[in-house]
């Protein structure tokens, strides 16, 4: 008798542990279960996301332009502005489109044989009169909470005149970063990656499509979509 009493404690004792284990494991499963525990199905979906850009991207390439810009013989550089941020509120393709148009005089110049040497022209799109920038038209904020709360995408296309369809270039977001004293973009327009380069064709009407949209804050800004002769390589 005393030898069973003495093993009868730690018996029981043992058994108390495995209850308390299989109860753990049940909470744990639950708790899974309920969402509360993070699950691979709860991070970032990247395929959501491409998905998104890709449609935008379709979307934007069939719109009619917001405006059009033939470039002339000489250009050093012009933005088209789109006066609010009303394009942002809008469907299917919430960006400020334009169009710009080239044809074989557009941004060349004229030789002493008199032959005719064609400029390569940037294209790209940019904020414009930020309302916490410096001055009028003003692109850049000189308020850290603003820089750093900018968002700046455009979508590059191109086409001939004649063609129905867009060819889609590229897509860039760019967002504010301060420096410590100024605000910049994450992203320079001046970066192979971050325009589109080309020059006036040899026939025919070369259209570059530039869709803008700018984000500062929680609201949407005025934007441009921009031209600019680019410096020789």
């Amino acid at each position: 008798m005393p030898l069973f009493s003495n093993i009868y404690p730690r018996t029981r004792d043992f058994l108390s542990a495995v209850n308390t284990f299989k109860l753990f494991v049940l909470s744990a499963t639950v708790l899974s279960a309920s969402g509360l525990a993070v699950t691979p199905a709860q991070q970032p979906n990247v395929d959501s996301i491409t998905t998104n850009f890709r449609s935008l991207e379709t979307k934007c390439a069939k719109v009619q332009p917001d405006a059009e810009y033939f470039i002339p013989e000489s250009i050093k550089g012009h933005s088209v502005t789109s006066g609010s941020g009303r394009y942002g509120y809008r469907e299917p393709c919430p960006f400020w489109v334009v169009d710009f148009s080239m044809n074989s005089k557009s941004n060349t110049f004229l030789e002493p044989d008199g032959s005719r040497s064609k400029q390569q022209a940037l294209f790209f799109g940019v904020a414009h009169d930020l309302p916490s920038s410096q001055s009028a038209g003003g692109k850049d904020p000189i308020v850290k909470e603003d820089c750093d709360r900018l968002r700046v995408e455009y979508i590059i296309y191109t086409k001939f005149k004649h063609e129905s369809a867009f060819v889609f270039k590229k897509h860039v977001i760019a967002t504010g970063v301060w420096n410590g004293s100024a605000c910049g973009l994450s992203k320079h327009y001046a970066l192979p990656a971050n325009h589109f380069r080309t020059e006036a064709p040899d026939a025919n009407v070369w259209v570059i499509r530039v869709a803008t949209r700018v984000k500062l804050r929680t609201s949407w800004q005025e934007a441009a979509g921009r031209v600019e002769d680019a410096p020789v390589l």
